[in-house]
């Protein structure tokens, strides 16, 4: 009996190259004789036409299977909610639909995963889009990642892999209404292996991540797999120490060592700026966490499926 490989594709206003990311899928499993597949397409509230491509290719191929949200949702939340329906033995969770990733990386991800790895992520060596400035950034966020979060994962790996069907059932039983996908696969502990390769340059359009659209997503790595607030506390605990410390110079040096300070507002003005913005900052990080769980508890849905096809 032949494996069965599912691949996920999301889609938003892409549509100079979504007939050729479901051309390229077909193709791929020309060769591969031994698998059989589906291709899940997820169209994130598409208003260039992409939806009625995608439609009409569907209507003449069972293998394409398609689901349209009522608009466009948070692009991690449509994927999650696109992954329950996968029936695959192997699941490729993000085969995007600008074509940056190569299409002959899926069957490397086969190979490794016939070996006996359960998770195989997509490893990107170069990005001829990356700017110097968001290439600092992501080298600052993935050295933050490496030393608070609980769980770690290789750099440059997003959610573009395969993970087996086990892998699969694990994920799917998670109810998380903002989830962290490559955090939470790789928070299950199975084995692993990374196949490195280097992304197309995008031939059309723009990505639809800016660094400030990131910014939600990495402060959910945080909150989902650190301590935060714990942090928070042995920080206030070490700015505590050290202002007692201070303050016990201050008196010694007055009393005891006769020492003339220097008066002025300056070490007043700055200390209290320094503690404002620190419990500032910790209210911050606390009101995250407060939303998240506000959000988890009000089980609002992750998406709204207008329509289904093949499915």
């Amino acid at each position: 009996m032949k494996k069965k490989i599912s691949i996920i594709s999301p889609c938003l206003n892409e549509i100079a190259t979504i007939e050729k990311c479901i051309s390229n899928i077909s193709e791929l499993f020309l060769n591969l004789k031994n698998y059989d597949y589906e291709h899940i397409i997820v169209d994130n509230g598409s208003k260039d036409g992409s939806r009625e491509i995608i439609e009409k290719l569907a209507l003449t191929d069972k293998n394409i299977k398609v689901i349209f949200n009522t608009r466009t949702f948070d692009f991690f939340k449509s994927l999650f909610n696109t992954i329950k329906y996968a029936t695959g033995d192997g699941v490729v969770l993000n085969y995007t639909s600008d074509l940056e990733d190569p299409i002959e990386v899926i069957e490397k991800f086969i190979q490794e995963w016939e070996k006996g790895n359960k998770i195989v992520y997509g490893k990107r060596t170069a990005r001829k889009d990356q700017s110097f400035i968001k290439k600092k950034i992501r080298n600052l966020y993935y050295f933050f990642t490496q030393k608070i979060l609980k769980v770690t994962f290789q750099k440059d790996v997003n959610e573009f892999m395969l993970i087996d069907k086990q892998v699969h059932a694990e994920l799917i039983k998670i109810d998380d209404h903002f989830p962290y996908i490559r955090g939470l696969v790789n928070y299950f502990g199975f084995q692993s292996i990374a196949v490195e390769y280097e992304p197309h340059k995008r031939d059309y359009g723009v990505s639809k991540f800016s660094i400030l659209s990131h910014a939600p997503h990495v402060l959910n790595a945080f909150i989902s797999f650190s301590n935060l607030p714990r942090l928070l506390i042995f920080l206030g605990f070490f700015i505590s120490i050290s202002s007692i410390t201070y303050s016990i110079y201050i008196i010694l040096a007055v009393t005891i060592f006769n020492i003339q300070l220097v008066q002025g507002l300056t070490t007043i003005l700055v200390s209290i700026f320094f503690l404002m913005g620190f419990i500032i900052f910790s209210l911050g990080i606390l009101g995250e966490y407060l939303i998240t769980i506000h959000n988890q508890v009000r089980q609002k849905p992750m998406v709204v499926e207008e329509k289904k096809i093949n499915l």
